[in-house]
């Protein structure tokens, strides 16, 4: 994250953001799901991470990441990542891993990320 002021109007998630970054949720879900899909800019797991993003700002839908999170680059940086994908990207990674990964995705369990957070020192 640059060191840098910058406005976000929800500031108030980057300390969630940077606290996720540092415990390595992001890192453990990506070893655990396998999305199938081609990476031209944006890894599957980091287009699941920007819809994460946008839920934990308010999105109700999908379609609201290019208004809430694309345009807050702070928010991103804060989550860890550089860029946020595009709406109409992050919809066929929901829509594709739908048939192939959700019991791969089911498998990642709430005890597990709980430990690492009670782990995390």
């Amino acid at each position: 994250m640059n060191n840098c002021i910058s406005y976000s109007p929800r500031a108030s998630l980057a300390i969630v953001g940077i606290n996720v970054q540092q415990m390595g949720i992001w890192d453990m879900i990506g070893q655990q799901v396998n999305i199938a899909q081609k990476t031209v800019k944006h890894t599957p797991v980091q287009k699941l991470q920007d819809a994460f993003i946008n839920i934990m700002a308010g999105g109700q839908g999908i379609v609201e990441v290019n208004q809430r999170v694309k345009p807050d680059a702070s928010l991103s940086a804060a989550f860890g990542r550089q860029a946020c994908a595009d709406q109409s990207g992050i919809s066929p990674t929901f829509m594709g891993s739908r048939k192939t990964t959700y019991p791969t995705i089911s498998q990642i369990t709430l005890p597990t990320i709980i430990a690492s957070m009670l782990s995390y020192s």
